[in-house]
């Protein structure tokens, strides 16, 4: 078999990769604070084992890891109360069943015993690390200063939290990020949030879909090369028999 047949083969399972990275992003181009991703690329020269002497360096097409691309969406005016949008790069920390984690979709709610979650139920945390509690019958709001009130007394302030090495974060699902060793620590800034408002999509669902397209036809290209090597070593075959 044709030792080319195994990079076009490469660079096909790539580009599944690729796109099911930008389905992925299309399908959250509406999601509030969803942060696109990319696959990134890579090139790996492999010796060829088969050849005992005179072994020769075979190129392959491989996704080198998938990132997260960290620029804020735009911000759209909600109206509601316990909306939120953070200005700049922190996240907020929120509490789950895997230990802290960081979102920046600020969707709020409050629950019947007055506790202060995201959207999927988590605890959102305050400056003391502590999930927030606010009083259940009465009416919250969020300043810009990112402090918490209800009934006419304040509450707490939302924990905000920046990285030095965003890249470092690993989704885990669509809103939650978790801080990898290669994130850092993550330092506790001034909250400035905007009320009434909820960051965008980064995701523009025009390009994910000219992304789609894209990595659909380098499949293809990439099938047609094998198909190509293929029919070269059936002939070869046949050649060999004939002769013999």
């Amino acid at each position: 078999m044709s030792d080319g047949i195994w990079s076009a083969a490469s660079g096909a399972i790539g580009q599944v990769t690729a796109l099911d990275v930008a389905a992925e992003n299309v399908a959250n181009a509406s999601t509030p604070a969803y942060h696109g991703d990319r696959a990134v690329f890579r090139e790996v020269l492999t010796r060829a084992t088969a050849k005992k002497q005179g072994g020769f360096n075979l190129k392959y097409g491989a996704v080198g890891a998938i990132a997260t691309d960290h620029t804020a969406g735009a911000f759209n005016v909600t109206g509601r109360p316990l909306d939120i949008a953070i200005k700049g790069d922190g996240f907020l920390v929120v509490s789950t069943k895997q230990g802290e984690r960081y979102t920046r979709n600020g969707s709020l709610q409050v629950t019947r015993t007055g506790s202060l979650v995201t959207r999927d139920g988590d605890a959102v945390l305050g400056a003391n690390r502590r999930p927030i509690k606010v009083a259940p019958d009465a009416q919250v709001s969020i300043g810009t200063d990112a402090s918490v009130h209800s009934g006419g007394v304040q509450n707490g302030e939302l924990l905000v939290v920046r990285f030095a090495n965003p890249a470092g974060l690993a989704k885990e699902g669509a809103f939650l990020m978790r801080a990898d060793a290669a994130a850092g620590k993550g330092a506790v800034v001034p909250g400035e949030v905007e009320p009434g408002s909820l960051e965008g999509s980064n995701v523009s669902a025009v390009k994910g879909m000219v992304d789609i397209v894209s990595a659909s036809r380098a499949f293809e290209v990439c099938e047609k090369v094998i198909d190509a090597f293929r029919d070269a070593d059936r002939r070869a075959a046949i050649d060999v028999m004939t002769v013999k």
